[in-house]
């Protein structure tokens, strides 16, 4: 299976798993095979007159699920006024170095109805069973501080020390907009 294979077969298990409440896009700048790196994103929207829980329902977004072209037109087709409010939307944004074998999870957003209920650990591991079948040895994320708590359960560590121990120092500050490296080796 190619690399492009394998991330088109990614993109089906995402709509799967969220149960067909949402079209997700597969969007990429270029997909090239001898490439040493790819960026992809992966967005959620909630179908043409769904909701993915509580905001407004889904509207006329492209038929298409594979999106290449150049970022800025790319950004000015889906970011618009017809985008659903952000805690509808799904976003995973990916970017993987197969020269260096690092992918680094840019963002991950997940729809606020499937929060709390293992559907962000389960988007995680599909993530890394995807960079374990493309030589991937470590994955990197930049965790938001509310987010450090999640990642720590998915068995990811601080990159630093000294970002684990400012952590522990204010791990109950409330809106606190930093973000810290963390990362997981998957050999």
């Amino acid at each position: 299976m190619t690399r492009i294979e394998l991330f088109l077969n990614l993109r089906e298990e995402l709509e799967a798993f969220f149960q067909g409440r949402l079209n997700v896009f597969l969007i990429s700048e270029e997909i090239n095979q001898s490439a040493s790196t790819f960026s992809v994103l992966f967005l959620g929207r909630p179908k043409d007159g769904e909701t993915a829980g509580k905001g407004q329902p889904g509207r006329g977004e492209a038929p298409e699920k594979v999106i290449v072209g150049r970022y800025a037109e790319l950004k000015n087709r889906f970011y618009n006024k017809n985008v659903p409010p952000f805690s509808e939307e799904f976003l995973l944004d990916l970017e993987y170095d197969y020269g260096a074998g690092v992918c680094v999870v840019h963002y991950l957003n997940l729809p606020v109805v499937f929060r709390g209920r293992g559907a962000g650990a389960q988007v995680v591991k599909k993530i890394e069973k995807l960079g374990r079948q493309v030589g991937i040895r470590t994955i990197s994320v930049p965790a938001e501080h509310s987010a450090v708590n999640f990642w720590l359960k998915q068995g990811y560590n601080f990159t630093s020390a000294g970002e684990r121990e400012f952590f522990q120092q204010h791990e109950n500050r409330k809106n606190l907009f930093i973000a810290y490296a963390m990362h997981k080796n998957l050999v």
